[in-house]
């Protein structure tokens, strides 16, 4: 598998190959890199933005982004987006929903009507 590392600027070309459970990489300036391929490969992690429903707020959506979360939870994060709306007021950096798999964090202000 062929990588762009994106945990420095280096931005360094990787190759992970995988035979059993050995992981090999190369291209990787740093051991950040090499951590990042093995990652991408076994357990790949992302952070998601997108906009909630509001309740009573001066916009009716808020902009959210989550906490780093496994790229596997991806179906839960979408399933629990449909169904929440949040009250106004809410500021910067508020937690709008959290479990054991994801941290909903809003990334501006709304106040209420």
């Amino acid at each position: 598998m062929k990588l762009i590392c994106i945990i420095c600027p280096m931005g360094c070309e990787l190759t992970a190959t995988q035979s059993n459970d050995i992981i090999d990489v190369t291209g990787h300036l740093c051991p950040r890199g090499e951590t990042y391929a093995r990652d991408e490969l076994t357990d790949p992690k992302r952070i998601y933005t997108g906009s909630i429903t509001c309740d009573g707020g001066t916009l009716p959506v808020i902009s959210f982004k989550t906490a780093t979360m496994r790229k596997a939870d991806l179906p839960h994060l979408k399933q629990v987006m449909r169904q929440l709306t949040v009250p106004a007021p809410i500021g910067l950096g508020d937690v709008l929903y959290q479990d054991d798999k994801l941290t909903v964090i809003a990334t501006r202000t709304i106040g209420r009507k």
